[in-house]
C-alpha cells in the first residue's frame, strides 16, 4: 500500500507548474490538515526530480498526465 495523497487534475494551459503543484498541496492540507511536501507528475512534465517552493517534485510513470499526486514524503517511507 502506498502513502496517503490527494490526487489533483489540472489541465489548464495557462496555468504554470508552480500553481499546479500549490493547488494540489492545498488540496492535500484540506483534506488531511497537514502540508504534502511531495508531489508526483508525469515524466512529460519534468525529466528529473525538482524542487518548487520547497516542494520535491519528481517523475512517476505511473501518474496520468495532467495528474498531481500530493502526500507527505515520511508516509510513503512508513509503508515500506
Amino acid at each position: 500500500m502506498g502513502p496517503k495523497g490527494k490526487l489533483w487534475f489540472d489541465d489548464d494551459p495557462s496555468h504554470c507548474l508552480e500553481l499546479k503543484v500549490r493547488d494540489a498541496c492545498k488540496a492535500y492540507r484540506h483534506v488531511f490538515g497537514e502540508e504534502a511536501d511531495t508531489v508526483c507528475v508525469h515524466p512529460s512534465v519534468v525529466e528529473e526530480r525538482t524542487v518548487i517552493k520547497s516542494i520535491v517534485v519528481v517523475p512517476r510513470v505511473w501518474c496520468l498526465r495532467h495528474h498531481y499526486f500530493a502526500y507527505r514524503e515520511e508516509d510513503e517511507r512508513g509503508t515500506e
